[in-house]
C-alpha cells in the first residue's frame, strides 16, 4: 500500500497520542482493535461491495492514514492518497448454523489477536462471509486511534448507501467530510490558561482515583474484557422516566451508577473521582457530523459524595460537573495529569 503517495500529516490528539503508544508498547494486547460486526440481508454482490469501501476510502481520511512514531518528539497521523482496504470472501453456506456460529468466534478470536502495523495503511480489514441464501455477516476491524464509535457508525451507514448507489449505477451528491486536522486545530486555539486554572481547582486536594477492590495485575498492559447485561424493556423505560423527570441524560445517569458503586466501595470521603471519555464533536466545525476521526477526549471527573443530598439536586451536579470537565479538557489527560 506504500506505493500511494502521501496526501497530508495531521498532529495527534492527546487521546490519539496516548491510545497509540499502548499499542506500540504492547502490540500484543491489542486492547484498542474494534471490530464492527453486521449482519446483512439480501444478495451481496462482491466487487460493488468492494467498490463501496472504496469510495468510503477516498472520501474519509482516517481509512487511509497510519501513524508515524519512529523518531519524532511529536508523532503524526499520515494520510495516503489511497490505500484500498483488503476485502477477503468466505462461503460457509454449505455448513449447519451450529458451525458457522462457532466458525465466526473462531474467526473473530483470531481476527482480534491479529496487531494491526499501525505505520502502514490502512490500519483496518475486511471479511464478508456468505452464511446462505442471502444472508452475509461482515466484519470490519480497524484500530481505535483512528475512529470513535459515532464515526464507524457512520461509516457502516454510507457503506450501505455507496452499495446501494452502485446497483443504481448512481454517484451520491453530498458535501465532503471536514479535516480531522480542522478538529485538532480548534483543539489548539482553545484557552489553555483557563482550563490550567479549573483543573488546579477542582482536583486541589484530590489524593487519586476512588479505589475499586481488586488485585494489581502484575502485568501493566492494557487489557480488554467484554461483559454484556440486559436491562430489559421495563427497567430501560425506568431509566427514560427517570432521566425526563429529573432533566438529566441517560449518561448522566450511568455517571452516577458508577460513583455510587465507587463511594459504596470507598465510603466516608467527601468526593469520588473516575476518568471519563467523551464525545467532542464542535458546532464551530461545519458539517462535523460527518466527519469520521477520533473526535474523543478522556478527562478526570470529582463529584461529591452523594450523602444526604436530594437525589435530583446530585444528579444536576454531576451534569454540571461533566459538562465543564469535558469544556475544559482541550489539554489532554497528560496536561491535566500536569
Amino acid at each position: 500500500m506504500d506505493q500511494y503517495p502521501i496526501e497530508t500529516a495531521i498532529p495527534l490528539t492527546p487521546l490519539q497520542q496516548a491510545v497509540g503508544l499502548a499499542s506500540v508498547r504492547a502490540p500484543e494486547a491489542n486492547a484498542y482493535q474494534v471490530q464492527c460486526q453486521v449482519d446483512l440481508e439480501g444478495a451481496v454482490d462482491l466487487d460493488l461491495m468492494d467498490q463501496a469501501w472504496h469510495r468510503l476510502t477516498l472520501r474519509h481520511q482516517a481509512l487511509r492514514s497510519f501513524f508515524a512514531w519512529e523518531g519524532r518528539e511529536d508523532p503524526l497521523q499520515v494520510v495516503r492518497a489511497d490505500a484500498p482496504i483488503p476485502l477477503t470472501f468466505l462461503d460457509w453456506s454449505e455448513n449447519p448454523t451450529e458451525k458457522q456460529e462457532r466458525d465466526w468466534s473462531a474467526l473473530t478470536a483470531e481476527d482480534a489477536a491479529t496487531p494491526f502495523d499501525l505505520a502502514r495503511a490502512p490500519i483496518a480489514r475486511l471479511t464478508l462471509v456468505r452464511l446462505g441464501g442471502e444472508r452475509h455477516r461482515l466484519l470490519w476491524s480497524l484500530h481505535h486511534a483512528l475512529a470513535d464509535g459515532w464515526s464507524a457508525l457512520r461509516v457502516l451507514q454510507e457503506m450501505v448507501e455507496e452499495y446501494d448507489a452502485l446497483l443504481e449505477g448512481a454517484s451520491l451528491d453530498r458535501p465532503d467530510p471536514p479535516s480531522f486536522g480542522i478538529y485538532v486545530s480548534w483543539m489548539a486555539e482553545r484557552d489553555r490558561r483557563s482550563a490550567e486554572a479549573y483543573w488546579t481547582d477542582q482536583l486541589s486536594g484530590l489524593p487519586d482515583a476512588s479505589p475499586l477492590p481488586a488485585a494489581v495485575a502484575a502485568d501493566p498492559s492494557p487489557r480488554r474484557h467484554i461483559a454484556e447485561l440486559g436491562l430489559g424493556e421495563d427497567a430501560t423505560e425506568a431509566l427514560r422516566q427517570a432521566g425526563s423527570r429529573w432533566r438529566v441524560t441517560q449518561y448522566t445517569l450511568l455517571l452516577a451508577a458508577w460513583a455510587l458503586v465507587l463511594d459504596r466501595y470507598s465510603p466516608g470521603g467527601e468526593s469520588i473521582a473516575f476518568g471519563t471519555t467523551a464525545t467532542e464533536r464542535p458546532a464551530e466545525i461545519p458539517d462535523v457530523g460527518l466527519a469520521v476521526g477520533m473526535y474523543l477526549n478522556t478527562v478526570p471527573l470529582r463529584l461529591p459524595a452523594p450523602g444526604s443530598t436530594p437525589i435530583g439536586e446530585w444528579l444536576g451536579t454531576i451534569q454540571r460537573t461533566a459538562a465543564d470537565a469535558r469544556h475544559h479538557g482541550v489539554g489532554g489527560l497528560g496536561e491535566i495529569t500536569r
